[in-house]
């Protein structure tokens, strides 16, 4: 399913990485993420970067966040109904994500390689993922399943490619084009789960009162 919402727009591409790559904190290493959302179209990489306006800081916005959703779910009680049918609670999820980036924030004070402005776009979609699964808990068990596999995934596949990636050599460029294509897919999930809510809440108000 996650699949099929990939779209490849080569329209900008290649412009989009260019300019990505000429920041001034770019690294010599190549950003997978980047060349990731340069897979999107224009209006889902506008919806990634819109929460991540400040790259230094996107890593702390994305843990309040989270702290804040787990601090109000737990209040309000708030539950929602999983795939398989049961029910779950929402703060244990949102605890899940805060415990993933506290300690991927640990990780990264440690290890000078885990430069948080190079992964501004991952947790950015974290981010919005957090949104989605604070706003539409009622009615989408996808926000917070996609959203648990988020959280997991950026760390996990982040200390992957520090550690296994670093040589330029054929099957490491093989293994770079495959996590570039599943990065693109989690980020036009997230994005495209944002329109679609986006757009069921413009045909309610569309259709007014009953």
């Amino acid at each position: 399913m996650v699949r099929n919402l990939l779209l490849l727009a080569d329209t900008g591409r290649a412009n989009w990485l260019v300019a990505y790559s000429l920041t001034p904190d770019a690294s010599e290493t190549p950003d997978l993420w980047a060349e990731a959302i340069g897979e999107l179209d224009e209006s889902d990489r506008a919806l990634i970067w819109g929460h991540a306006s400040n790259k230094l800081n996107v890593l702390d916005d994305v843990l309040e966040s989270a702290k804040e959703k787990e601090r109000l779910s737990r209040l309000k009680r708030w539950t929602y109904t999983k795939r398989d049918g049961t029910k779950g609670e929402l703060h244990d999820l949102f605890n899940r994500v805060v415990d993933k980036v506290a300690h991927f924030k640990k990780l990264g004070d440690s290890i000078a390689a885990l430069d948080p402005t190079h992964l501004a776009v991952p947790w950015a979609a974290v981010g919005l993922g957090l949104q989605i699964a604070a706003n539409y808990f009622e009615h989408d068990s996808l926000a917070q399943e996609g959203l648990q596999v988020l959280a997991v995934l950026v760390p996990r596949y982040t200390v992957f490619e520090k550690l296994y990636l670093k040589e330029d050599s054929q099957i490491n460029k093989t293994l770079r084009s495959e996590l570039v294509r599943m990065y693109a897919c989690a980020l036009t999930f997230i994005a495209k789960l944002k329109k679609y809510h986006e757009k069921g809440i413009g045909k309610c108000l569309d259709a007014g009162p009953a």
